[in-house]
């Protein structure tokens, strides 16, 4: 079983690993793409999962109970959502989020990812491979 130490305020947490939820310093989920997540317009909320899925993902009503991390609500844990206008994400204070260009959500992961496939002249069809032009 693993302790975990109550912190008073989210600025005891290291906020790139971990952060501020339930009275506790939380691993943050896929903390390896934590800016990934930020600048594809993603906010990381402490908030209780099975509310979530039984409100039709509501961020407000999910939030509610984990009260912006200052509860013990073993429910409460963190997850990645599209921002709700209503309730601010969780405050990464390495992250300048007006730094980024509007030119739409595409992180470096994400075009990482995108560069392992072909966009060439050909075409995948039922009965294989089609030239194109």
């Amino acid at each position: 079983i693993r302790r975990l130490q109550h912190v008073d305020s989210p600025a005891l947490c290291n906020n790139e690993t971990n952060f501020f939820c339930w009275y506790q310093c939380l691993d943050i989920p896929n903390s390896d793409h934590t800016m990934d997540y930020l600048q594809d317009g993603y906010s990381l909320y402490c908030l209780d999962p099975a509310i979530l899925l039984s409100s039709d993902n509501s961020i407000p009503d999910a939030t509610d109970p984990c009260e912006e991390g200052y509860v013990h609500n073993s429910n409460c844990m963190g997850s990645w959502q599209l921002p709700d206008e209503n309730v601010p994400g969780y405050d990464f204070p390495y992250f300048d989020p007006s730094l980024i260009e509007d030119s739409g959500p595409v992180s470096e992961y994400h075009t990482e990812l995108e560069e392992q496939y072909c966009y060439g002249g050909t075409s995948m069809y039922m009965d294989g491979f089609h030239w194109i032009g």
